[in-house]
C-alpha cells in the first residue's frame, strides 16, 4: 500500500435509501393527510389539516436539504491523503493533519441542516471550523475507524487528546 495514496470515505447505500424514504415519506404522508382533511369527513379534520401541513413542510425542507446526498457528489463524503504529510480533502480544500485541532461527526447548531443531519466538523488550529456535510448517510463506525487508522496517528498531541476525550479512549490505539 502506497502511504501517499488517496482514499475515499463513502456513504452507505442503505443509509442513502433510508434517508430518501424518511424525508420523502414525510412529504407523501403530509400530502395524504392534507387531502384527507379536505374531504371534511372526519371529526379530526383540523388535526389532519395541521399534521398534513407539518408533514409537507418538514418533508419538503428536509428533502431539499439532503438532495445532494442522492447525487453522484453524495457518494463520496470526503477524501483522505494518507501519510505523515497527509490531509483531509473536501471539494477544493486541503486540510493538513497537522492543522487539525479536533475532528468529529455530530449534529450541531451552526446551521439548520446541522439540527437535522450529522456533519463532519473539523476545527483547525487557527480556530476556523470546516463543516463537511455527511447528511447522516456516513456510518459512524466507518468514520471512527477511518479517523483512528488514517488520521489519528498523524495528529499533533492536543488533537489526539481531544479525540481520546471525545471517544472515551484511555490509551493510544494500536496500529
Amino acid at each position: 500500500m502506497n502511504p501517499s495514496e488517496v482514499i475515499e470515505v463513502r456513504s452507505r447505500l442503505f443509509l442513502r435509501v433510508w434517508a430518501f424514504l424518511a424525508t420523502g415519506g414525510f412529504g407523501i404522508i403530509g400530502i395524504w393527510l392534507f387531502s384527507e382533511a379536505l374531504t371534511f369527513e372526519s371529526n379530526y379534520t383540523l388535526f389532519l389539516f395541521l399534521g398534513g401541513l407539518l408533514g409537507i413542510v418538514y418533508g419538503c425542507i428536509s428533502f431539499l436539504m439532503i438532495l445532494p446526498a442522492f447525487t453522484k457528489k453524495g457518494n463520496v463524503i470526503f477524501r483522505i491523503q494518507r501519510g505523515e504529510n497527509g490531509a483531509v480533502l473536501y471539494q477544493q480544500q486541503k486540510i493538513p493533519f497537522q492543522d487539525i485541532q479536533s475532528i468529529d461527526m455530530r449534529r450541531h447548531r451552526y446551521s439548520i441542516r446541522g439540527f437535522l443531519f450529522m456533519d463532519v466538523l473539523i476545527r483547525k488550529i487557527d480556530g476556523k471550523l470546516i463543516k463537511i456535510p455527511a447528511y447522516s448517510i456516513l456510518d459512524e463506525d466507518v468514520f471512527e475507524q477511518t479517523v483512528k487508522q488514517d488520521i489519528y496517528p498523524y495528529l499533533h498531541e492536543t488533537a489526539q487528546q481531544n479525540w481520546r476525550q471525545q471517544h472515551g479512549q484511555s490509551e493510544e490505539p494500536v496500529n
